[in-house]
């Protein structure tokens, strides 16, 4: 590894950023759910709802998490 790799130093690890999106993903349904109180055909139909404003926002911080993250590079030697 070079130098420059290993000053990096980041606060969340990637384990912990796939955590996050993870557990995002899973609670996505549940929480459109309780704060619209109703039970949609689909997920997408929350968007008209009003937990819409939840939905988009939490697919815009899963979009930005999935950006960020970093595949593991393979050793090239």
């Amino acid at each position: 590894m070079t130098d420059h790799l290993k000053a990096i130093n980041t606060n969340l690890s990637y384990f912990t950023l796939r955590k996050i999106i993870g557990w995002r993903g899973v609670l996505l349904p549940f929480t459109t759910w309780i704060v619209s109180g109703t039970f949609e055909k689909s997920i997408s139909a929350h968007y008209y709802s009003v937990s819409g404003v939840i939905l988009t926002s939490v697919i815009a911080i899963l979009g930005v998490f999935l950006i960020s993250y970093r595949r593991h590079q393979k050793n090239t030697k």
